[in-house]
C-alpha cells in the first residue's frame, strides 16, 4: 500500500514546492497572515476531499477511489492551495508590488 500511496502522492510534488517556495518569499517580507489563512482553510478542504475521493459521494453521482483516493484528494488540495494562494496574494492583496515593478522593456 505504502508503494501505491507515495506513487499517486508524486501528482503534488512540484506544486507543493513552488508553494513552499512562494509562502517562503512572503515570510522573508513578514507577511504570514495570507499564508496561515489560507492553510488553515485548505485544512479542512482536504478533509473534505478526503472524504470525497475515498468514499465518493452517492447524492451526486460520484463513486470514491477507495485507497487510492486519499493522495488523489491531497495532490488535488495541495494544488488548490498553491493556486489560491497565489492568486490571493497577487490579484487581491497586490503584496508583490512593494518588491516588483513590472516588466520593463527597456532594461
Amino acid at each position: 500500500y505504502a508503494r501505491t500511496f507515495a506513487r499517486w502522492s508524486l501528482i503534488w510534488l512540484l506544486p507543493d514546492s513552488c508553494a513552499s517556495a512562494f509562502s517562503q518569499w512572503l515570510n522573508g517580507q513578514q507577511k504570514v497572515k495570507p499564508t496561515i489563512g489560507i492553510n488553515v482553510l485548505f485544512v479542512f478542504v482536504n478533509i473534505a476531499f478526503n472524504f470525497v475521493f475515498v468514499y465518493g459521494w452517492p447524492a451526486v453521482g460520484l463513486e470514491g477511489l477507495g485507497f487510492v483516493g486519499s493522495p488523489v484528494a491531497t495532490s488535488v488540495s495541495k494544488i488548490l492551495r498553491g493556486i489560491m494562494l497565489l492568486y490571493h496574494c497577487v490579484k487581491v492583496l497586490r503584496l508583490h508590488e512593494e518588491c516588483w515593478d513590472g516588466w520593463d522593456p527597456s532594461s
